[in-house]
């Protein structure tokens, strides 16, 4: 699991080229942290134009999409619970 305060307090990130995800454009950032004398990756984050992120990639196997930003759903309300005691 990766460590966001780490990275945070820590980390550094390199601009890559820019991709779409989704049909939406993105400019990839390469997440590193200090390892001993040198940087190592930890993993590719993909910021939308909103500076929201749309994919984090974390080696050849973890990819992670996200979409739908602030969009409204809609929950039911759930059925009313007794206030009569149980005992």
């Amino acid at each position: 699991m990766v460590n966001y305060q780490m990275i945070l307090a820590h980390g550094n990130g390199v601009r890559k080229g820019k991709k779409t995800v989704d049909g939406k454009k993105c400019r990839v950032w390469t997440i590193q942290m200090p390892a001993g004398d040198h940087w190592t990756d930890v993993y590719d984050m993909c910021i939308a134009d909103d500076n929201l992120p749309l994919e984090i990639t974390a080696g050849d196997a973890r990819v992670i999409h996200a979409s739908q930003w602030n969009q409204k759903i809609d929950l039911p309300k759930p059925p009313d619970i007794s206030t009569e005691s149980t005992q």
